[in-house]
Parts: C-alpha cells; structure tokens; sequence
C-alpha cells in the first residue's frame, strides 16, 4: 500500500469533523441570558424563524383557570409587548403558543415538566401554523430558578459565534418552504421508476411513513422545513411485511444540489460547509460534495462511516473546510445519499468563515500497537505514527505531536514528542514515524494517546487527542479485546454453485525469544446457528514472505499444528471457544505465523459466520511497519476464499478495521518437538480419497523411530503405524471403512513431527 499522494477530496475527508450533539432532544441552538447567565433554548418547530436576537421582559403567563400557568385558555395576565413563560401540560405546544401571541406576548418560553436538563423540540399539531412569534423550550431545573426572578429582562439570541458568509437569509439554505432554486437530481431507483423524486421537502422537519420508525430534525430553523431522503417510506411503501414492494426500491440514489453561491466579494480568508442532519443508518452511503465551478468538477467526501447498521436515529452538526472557494462566484453544495436505509434529512445549509486555528490528530491513521494483546515473552518494540491536519485557515507555529503510554490507568511508562515546528492552513502532515519507540516490560493494561498542541489556542480541542488500549499478557496473543460484530464474505466472492469455503485468521510474529516458548491451544467465536456437525480446523503454520507482497501463497506456508471443533448448533458470536493443539508446536525465534479458522462448506448454501471486531484497526501500524518506513514487516489479518489448503491468504483481509476473533495461546515449551523442516517431503494423495490413501516422506536423515497416526476431526486416533530405521518410503492405508469427513495425518520423528490434512469422501 503506498500512501505517498493525496488528492484534494483526500484531504476533505480526512478534514471532515463531526460535532454530535448529545441527543436527537437536546439540539438546542439558542441562549437565553439572565443577569449575565446563559441557559441553552430549543426552538419550536413551528413560529418564528428568524435567527436575529431580540429582548424583552420575561414575565410568568396565567389563564385565570387552574392550573392558572399552562396557558391552555386565554392569557388573563398582561403579556402584551413581553416574554411570556408558560408551564408545559395540559394542551398542546401550539395551543399555548396561540394564546400568549392572541394576548401581545413576543415570545413564547415553555418550561419543561420533567426533572431532566434536556428539552423537546415542540411540534405543530393543529394551530401551529398562525403562531407567529418565536417560541422555544426550557428545562425545568432552569425554569424552576429563573421563574423566581419573573419579572425580569432577558435576551434571547442565536448560538452562532462564527461569521455567516451565506445561508443566514430565509430561503438560502434553511429550505424555507421548499427548494428555493436548490436542485433535485434523482439518479436511480433500484426497481427503474422514473422521475421519483428522491429528496422531498418537509414542512415540519419530520421523517414519516416509514415502516421501521420516524424522526424529528432538531435544527436552528426547524420552524420553517427541512429536506428528506425517506428511504425506507420509497422502498416498502410503509409497511414492514413488504419491503421491495414500494414504488422506489433500494438501492436508491438522489442528490440536492445547492444553487450557484457568489463568494467573489467576501473578506474572510476561508470558508466551511456546516449543516444539520438527521439519519438513521443501515447500510446507506452519505457524500457531501462542492464544486467551485458550478458543478463542471466536484469534490466529494463519504461521511458517517462511523455509524452501525440499525443504529439509533442521530442529529449531528457536519463542519467541512472548503479550500479555493473563496474567491468563485459559482460555488456549488451538494449532498448525494446512496441509500439502503433509512433515512437522511438535512437542513440550515451554510457558508461560515473558517477558524483561524484549528489542529487536529486524524483519526482515520494513526498507529496502535501490533496486537491487542500481546503475551510478554512476545513483547517486541511498538512504534508510533499518526497523520495530522491543520483544519484551520492560518498557519500554526510550535506544532507538536505527543505519545504518552500510562500502566493500568496509573503511571505514564513512556513520553515522546515529535516536533513539526509550522504547519500551513488546510494542509495534512503524514507518514512521519516518531523517533522513539516502547517495549513493555510488565504484564497489565496499557493506554497510548496522541495528543497535538500548538502555541494558539485551538477552535476544537476535542479533536486534539486520540488513545488506544492494549494488553501484556500471560498467554493470549489477540488483535482484539472482544467480538463487536459477526461476519462472512458476501455470497458474490464465491462462483455460481461454488461451495462457500473460506478461512479467517490472524498473523502473530514471534521475536527473539529469551526461553522457548510453545504454541498450545488457540481461541476463536463463531455461529452455530444450522451447522450443526460441520468442522471447522484451526491450524497454524509458518510464513516466509518470499516474494514480499504482503499475502501468503501455499508454496510460502508450512503447516505446524491443528485443533479441530466439532460444532454443536448452539454456539454464538460472543462465546469464546477454546481448544488445544493436537500436538504443542515450539515457537522459532524472529518467525511469521499465521493461525487460521478454516472452513470447508459441503455446498452453496451453507455459510460459517465468525466473531469479529472493528474496535482495532491496523492500517497505521501495517504501513508503519512496511517496506516504506520500518521495514520489518507486522499485519493483521488474513482471509483466504476457497479452499483453505491452496487459496491464498490476503493481508488486507475485509479491510485493517477488522480481525477475527482467533487467538493463539503459547506456555513455556516443555518437551516439545520441533517441526520437521521443508526439507523432509511428506505427501498424501489422492485426495480426498475413497479407498487408499498413499503417504509418500523423503526425509532429511534416517528416522530411528518413526511414528504416523491418523487422526479424525475429534482428535482422537483411528490408525497408527511405526516404523524404524526408515529414511524414504511408500506407505498404503486403506481408509474405506472410515467416516467421510476431515482427517489429519501426523508424522513423528525423534528430530520433529509434522501433519498433512487429507479428506475421505463417499
């Protein structure tokens, strides 16, 4: 992998920064100010939607019907010309809206009734649309100390420190009653309709229709519309019983392009894109893109990559430097939604002057350890690289990148800086390895952060710093502390009727070793579920990357040892498994090995789905330690299609964000044999087999003792013959009478053993 040029979409991408807010019903973009205080605010998605500030007099509201303070009737009190504070419950938000505005209030603040600091964006249900005035929530513990201050003057503005370039008027990017000269391109439908229109405007900010659930888009200008992409209302017209049967079926694609925006006269040095979502992900694809030549070229980066299949509905702010705007009359926006799923809703599209000074750590490289778990007589040195960016429009001076590693959250064992000195507006700094490196010396739990300073003070430092755990270990080598996901190779990576076999696995590296240490059991997850009687083998071998590309080709692996597990049906992705080796295999000193879960599927139809992770990912660490920087190769995991015993094992895997749960476990090596080198030729045929099996071995030296044993999938051994002063011979076994199935065969001399796996098939 070479990762010595970047593109300009590049850099957008690793630029992106994405302010979640806490909740989908604490989006709150307004400030009330009391005395100097400020307390947070949710617009009403109905009323005013001005963005200006306004004050006025905040006095408590009465009906003259009890309860006299929820505004459910006509106001008796005299709010004319002021803020009038009215007490949720009883009516609807609308309804009190109504009738402080019918009574001359201003602004309306309703005072939440739970004991919570969030609030809930207020819906029109009936009389929303006469509401005029700007109305907004408050949370109760606010309310209940403010109200004691009644009547008093209070200012009410917007949540907006940064300069507004465009989007800040009605009708440029708040989709004020619709499109507003924006642009809808509906690309395709998977079923072909024609003309569907795709994105569609929302006159209340609310996703509905759907079959698996709605939403609500708390934005700065939910009072006035919001665009929807309602993906799942398009493909089951609504209806969870018939999903592909709704007019647009997914795969869908659409895009809402921004009209032509003039930034030819504007002052500010940089621009940013900052805009409101609402989604909820299944297997959808979001891009955001900008062309600053009306759209003749376009720069796009993919966002949300962060988010899980089926996650929970989220609002979020998405801030994205526009480099080389700033200047065009014809910048374009535009949002492109390849959507399986369910839903994507934008909304207060805008144009802010970019921040001066703004570093971050890029989260999507930087290096972590080898292994997520490491047993210390494997300890070897941890190298460290992360990319980092200025997202800012002005150059930062004293840039400087630290790794500090603390021992179970106590003291730090290891501090390092690396010192960039300048760093230039929107420019990516990356592949600069830091000059030192850590050894672990203790068993324990161990943090690594990167963290970048400057000498100004940074716009976010929430992006300033990243860490990541690892583990010094008794006995377990892991690249994962735990499955978070199941997984399996899409049906596609198989040919038509090609049975679904395939391996999964994980690359450990042995160091020099002080004593010798032994290979002795390995653990692995998997899923049960209707493979009942299937057995999967884990085997470990020895690698030598002759041609040094990376992946491993069956002329560069030697087999070691096995385990094999008979699945019962009921196994599950979280259930760790662990089994021994048929024989313990003595570890070599500064020696690649691969443990592999391998699968041999009786057909098409039957898949073997394994425990995986995504909390690790080793791209940084696989490049850090390849033929570009250290030269001393290390990688994640291995995937292999096909038949396990000639496929070839990819280092790329499904991608370095992902490993297997595969685990291999080693103890000091206590009368261990070594295996028998390439140099001894074993090998078994026809196979499979049906009747006789034919062993051929040419070894190096004249055996003494020679021992071969046939061993089923259970480990236990159905045959066993032995030999002595033997060198080089052919040996006949008649395996008819055996069970069709996996076996092993295992050849044991005094210098070494070493095993050949052969199929008996019926």
């Amino acid at each position: 992998m070479t990762r010595a040029s970047r593109t300009v979409s590049r850099y957008w991408a690793i630029a992106a920064m994405m302010l979640t807010l806490s909740s989908t019903l604490s989006a709150q973009f307004h400030t009330l100010t009391v005395n100097g205080v400020d307390y947070p605010l949710l617009r009403a998605a109905f009323g005013d939607c001005s963005t200006g500030s306004f004050a006025g007099e905040w006095v408590i509201a009465q009906d003259g019907t009890s309860p006299l303070t929820d505004g459910c009737e006509a106001i008796t009190s005299n709010v004319a010309g002021k803020v009038a504070l009215i007490d949720r419950g009883g009516c609807n938000f609308d309804v009190k809206c109504l009738n402080a505005q019918n009574a001359g209030a201003t602004a309306v603040i309703v005072c939440n009734n739970t004991t919570a600091t969030t609030v809930i964006q207020m819906s029109n249900v009936s009389v929303g649309g006469q509401v005029t005035i700007p109305c907004f929530m408050l949370s109760k513990p606010n309310c209940d100390a403010l109200r004691l201050l009644t009547p008093i003057n209070v200012a009410i503005a917007p949540d907006e420190p940064e300069l507004v370039v465009w989007g800040n008027q009605p009708g440029e990017g708040d989709f004020n009653g619709g499109l507003n000269g924006w642009e809808i391109n509906n690309i395709s439908c998977a079923n072909g309709a024609q003309e569907f229109d795709l994105w569609r405007y929302s006159a209340n900010n609310t996703v509905t229709g759907g079959a698996f659930g709605d939403g609500t888009l708390t934005s700065r200008t939910a009072c006035n519309g919001a665009m929807v992409f309602n993906s799942d209302l398009y493909d089951s017209n609504g209806d969870e019983m018939t999903p592909g049967q709704g007019p647009c079926t997914v795969v869908q694609e659409g895009e809402l392009i921004s009209p032509a925006i003039d930034l030819s006269n504007t002052s500010v040095a940089g621009v940013s894109l900052q805009f409101t979502q609402l989604t909820r992900q299944f297997t959808s694809q979001y891009f955001v893109g900008y062309s600053i030549n009306n759209g003749q070229d376009w720069t796009e980066v993919e966002i949300n990559t962060e988010l899980p299949v089926n996650s929970n509905a989220i609002i979020s702010t998405i801030r994205l430097p526009i480099p080389g705007a700033v200047g065009s009359s014809q910048v374009r926006i535009k949002f492109r939604y390849l959507a399986n799923y369910y839903y994507w809703a934008i909304d207060d599209v805008r144009l802010i002057e970019q921040e001066a000074n703004n570093m971050r750590v890029n989260e999507n490289f930087f290096a972590i350890a080898q292994n997520a778990a490491t047993p210390l007589a494997m300890a070897e040195p941890i190298h460290f690289l992360a990319d980092i960016s200025n997202v800012g429009a002005s150059t930062q001076t004293g840039v400087t990148l630290n790794m500090s590693i603390v021992k179970d959250a106590g003291p730090e064992v290891f501090n390092d800086d690396l010192d960039y000195n300048q760093v230039n507006g929107n420019t990516i700094v990356e592949n600069i390895p830091f000059g030192g490196s850590f050894t672990p010396t203790e068993m324990g739990s161990y943090t690594g952060t990167y963290t970048i300073s400057a000498d100004a003070a940074d716009f976010d430092p929430s992006d300033n710093a990243l860490s990541f755990e690892f583990l010094v270990t008794e006995n377990a080598w892991a690249k994962e502390l735990g499955e978070t996901r199941n997984i399996v190779p899409a049906d596609n990576n198989w040919d038509t009727g090609e049975a679904h076999s395939w391996a999964y696995g994980n690359h450990f590296f042995v160091p020099a070793l002080s004593m010798p240490y032994a290979a002795t059991s390995c653990s692995f997850s998997l899923i049960g579920t209707g493979l009942a009687g299937e057995t999967p083998q884990l085997t470990l071998y020895q690698w030598t990357d002759t041609n040094n590309d990376g992946n491993v080709q069956d002329t560069e692996r030697t087999f070691v040892t096995f385990a094999s597990y008979l699945i019962e049906g009921n196994e599950t992705e979280d259930q760790l498994i662990t089994l021994d080796f048929d024989e313990p295999a003595l570890l070599e000193n500064n020696t690649h090995y691969l443990l592999m879960l391998e699968y041999t599927a009786p057909d098409d139809e039957t898949d073997l789905f394994l425990g995986a992770s995504e909390a690790f990912d080793y791209g940084a660490m696989v490049f850090l330690n390849g033929p570009e920087v250290l030269a001393r190769p290390r990688f994640a995991s291995m995937l292999a299609i096909g038949d396990p015993s000639t496929a070839e094992f990819s280092s790329n895997g499904f991608g370095r964000d992902i490993v297997p749960v595969v685990r291999l476990n080693v103890e000091p090596a206590t009368g261990t044999k070594d295996p028998l080198t390439a140099n001894n030729v074993v090998a078994v045929y026809p196979n499979p087999v049906q009747d006789v099996l034919n062993v051929d071995f040419d070894l190096e030296q004249m055996a003494q003792n020679l021992n071969i044993r046939i061993l089923d999938v259970a480990g236990k051994v159905v045959l066993e013959r032995q030999l002595s002063q033997t060198q080089k011979d052919n040996l006949e076994f008649k395996v008819k009478e055996f069970a069709a199935g996996s076996y092993q065969l295992q050849l044991t001399t005094e210098t070494g053993t070493t095993s050949r796996r052969f199929v008996i098939a019926k």
